[in-house]
């Protein structure tokens, strides 16, 4: 008896804070080019940008935040692929191809982060990348970040993608701006070999 009084209480707090069998939210992530706190500057001098390759390279490809239980997205490139595609809004004139195309600025994008996190009453997301820009047929990377932020209304999936998309654009945006100066350099856009 004096057992059962000991073992049954100690199993009962074991399953009670024992972790669940991981419990996990899922996300759709879907790419929102409206979902943006200014609207794009389209730049007279922009060029044909060319993506060599996008690619996820997140050390936690799993998960995009946590709302008690982990948020899992899935695969993030054809998000990340919409958002690039956006940079038409800013005059770019965007295509993907393996091979280095003449007279384009030839890129090959990797994904470092996408991950969101609560802060007050608002949900924040945080987007990364390497950018490899093609120089007279050397790689030189350029480090984007850029992150956004929303007011955390029902804590719902759906709002932590918004989050991710704030931050995608704002990313995007830099990209642009940076982008416009390499479309003037005949290094960047001169026939590759």
């Amino acid at each position: 008896m004096k057992l059962k009084q000991i073992v049954l209480p100690a199993l009962l707090a074991a399953a009670v804070h024992a972790p669940a069998a991981q419990a996990v939210e899922n996300a759709v992530l879907a790419y929102d080019a409206a979902t943006r706190d200014t609207p794009p500057v389209r730049y007279p001098n922009a060029c044909a940008i060319n993506l060599l390759s996008v690619t996820d390279g997140r050390n936690n490809k799993e998960t995009i935040g946590n709302a008690v239980i982990p948020i899992v997205a899935g695969e993030p490139l054809t998000w990340l692929n919409g958002g690039l595609d956006n940079l038409a809004a800013y005059g770019f004139k965007v295509q993907h191809s393996p091979t280095p195309v003449a007279g384009a600025v030839n890129l090959d994008i990797s994904l470092i982060r996408a991950y969101t996190f609560h802060a007050g009453m608002r949900i924040n997301g945080t987007v990364a990348m390497d950018m490899g820009v093609l120089r007279s047929g050397k790689r030189d990377v350029v480090k984007v970040r850029a992150a956004g932020s929303k007011a955390n209304m029902m804590n719902s999936t759906s709002e932590f993608v918004t989050a991710l998309n704030y931050a995608l654009n704002n990313a995007t945006g830099s990209m642009a701006f940076t982008l416009k100066s390499l479309c003037s350099d005949k290094d960047v856009v001169a026939l590759a070999n």
